[in-house]
Formats: C-alpha cells, sequence, structure tokens
C-alpha cells in the first residue's frame, strides 16, 4: 500500500484523480488531501507519505514553493499541470514525471510505474537542479587550487575526468584545471546542476551533450567535440533521460 497525499486547489481535479488511482492494481492510500502551499506542507510534515501528487499552480503560491519549504523531502513527486510551456519544458529538460490536465489514466498509470523505479535520490536531485535552474540560484562555483581560489560559471564545465586522485575540470572556453579532489567530491558539489555521473571516470554537464551513439560499449559526444564512454551501468538510465527529451 503507496501512502499518498493530493495537493491540488481544485477540488473536482482531487477527486478525479482520487477516481483514476482506484483503478490500478496498484494499491494507495491517499491519507490527505491539500489545497494550498500552506496546507500541504503541513499534511506531508504530518503524514509523510511516500508519494505526493503535485498541482504547480496553487492559490497562495506554486508547487514549487511547497517543495522548497518541506523540511523532509523524502517522497517521490508526481507534478500535475494544466497546459503550460515553460512548465513542460522545464519538466522535459530534467527528466521529470509529470500530468497535464484533464488526467489521462494511461498516461496516470505510466508516471507512477516510472516514479515507482525511480529511486528517491535520483529524482530528488533532478527536481533540487529544477528549483536552482528557475530560480536562477548558485550558478557560480569556487575551486580551491595551489594559488588560491578560481571562480566560474557552472553553466561554462562542460566534463570532469577522474585521474587517480585528482579530477580535471573541462571549460566551454577549451581551458582545463586540475584539483586534487575526488570525481566524487566534486559530483556532491555539481550533481543538483545537471551534471550526470555516466562512468567511472566521467562527470558531464547534461547541458552541454550533443549527441549520444547507443552501439558497442556506448559514447557522448559534448559541445568541445570531447568522446566520452557510457558505463554499461548508466546506460539504461541515460535512455530514460534522453528518451524524455524526444520529439
Amino acid at each position: 500500500m503507496i501512502r499518498a497525499i493530493i495537493i491540488d486547489d481544485e477540488i473536482q481535479s482531487r477527486i478525479t484523480l482520487k477516481n483514476e488511482l482506484s483503478l490500478l492494481k496498484v494499491p494507495f492510500e491517499i491519507v490527505a488531501e491539500a489545497n494550498s502551499v500552506l496546507t500541504g506542507v503541513e499534511k506531508i510534515d504530518l503524514f509523510e507519505p511516500e508519494m505526493v501528487f503535485l498541482d504547480i499552480h496553487l492559490g497562495d503560491g506554486s508547487g514549487f514553493d511547497l517543495i522548497e519549504k518541506v523540511k523532509n523531502r523524502n517522497f517521490k513527486i508526481i507534478f500535475i499541470t494544466a497546459y503550460n510551456q515553460y512548465a513542460l519544458q522545464a519538466f522535459k529538460v530534467h527528466a521529470l514525471d509529470y500530468l497535464l490536465k484533464p488526467i489521462v489514466f494511461a498516461d496516470l498509470k505510466h508516471a507512477i510505474d516510472k516514479a515507482i523505479h525511480l529511486s528517491l535520490n535520483i529524482q530528488t536531485n533532478r527536481i533540487q537542479y529544477l528549483l536552482n535552474d528557475l530560480n536562477q540560484k548558485s550558478n557560480k562555483i569556487s575551486f580551491s587550487t595551489t594559488e588560491g581560489f578560481t571562480i566560474h560559471f557552472i553553466k561554462d564545465i562542460i566534463r570532469c575526468e577522474s585521474d587517480s586522485n585528482y579530477c580535471k575540470i573541462y571549460f566551454s572556453n577549451h581551458e582545463h584545471i586540475y584539483l586534487s579532489k575526488t570525481l566524487k567530491q566534486i559530483e556532491d558539489q555539481l550533481i543538483n546542476y545537471g551534471f550526470e555521473r555516466i562512468h567511472h571516470s566521467h562527470l558531464i554537464n547534461m547541458n552541454h551533450l550533443l549527441k549520444y551513439i547507443n552501439k558497442d560499449g556506448g559514447e557522448v559526444i559534448m559541445s568541445d567535440g570531447s568522446k566520452i564512454p557510457v558505463s554499461k551501468r548508466k546506460k539504461s538510465e541515460l535512455n530514460l533521460m534522453l528518451s524524455k527529451l524526444a520529439i
């Protein structure tokens, strides 16, 4: 039984969604409903759901406002929205599932199935990056070097490559720097800004990805022309992410 909360300021939309959920083979328990950011945060903190169906447009703010106010974001989210080109593009870019109103049963079933199988950590990272992108937060990063600190726009970082206990950072101006950090340490700093670990030695900025060649071992081509291998373990995850961007 999946404990869920529906947050939507339209009562008929909540009723319709509950009826649709009752037809699924996956059992849901709707532990609470809310119609605003304020009541939504209260219900989430009180009932600690496993999944939240979240409308983007609420009377006292947005679904994104709600996410930032919640104390513990340890639940899956399926976004719900009326047609909004900007919101839809944002969801596609960040590989997040969403439902368009009026909700189609087949789309609901598909979104729930994907949400169940997507790890909470991956979805949380993607949502955080979406929030950072929407709010235009923290667009710079500083790296400690032997000479002091070097400051860069995150959008200018193309990729990071592991070299033993060092890491090489490549930038869009064709410069690069060496850092005495592991790739995992760099990944922890950049994971919420559209970076994906596609190989144990490579972290890439998805905004600089130009092409994915899904044959042989699999590789990606970046905006600087570099070719980066994709590990077998990461191929299915990358395929899923890119399929959401396909037209």
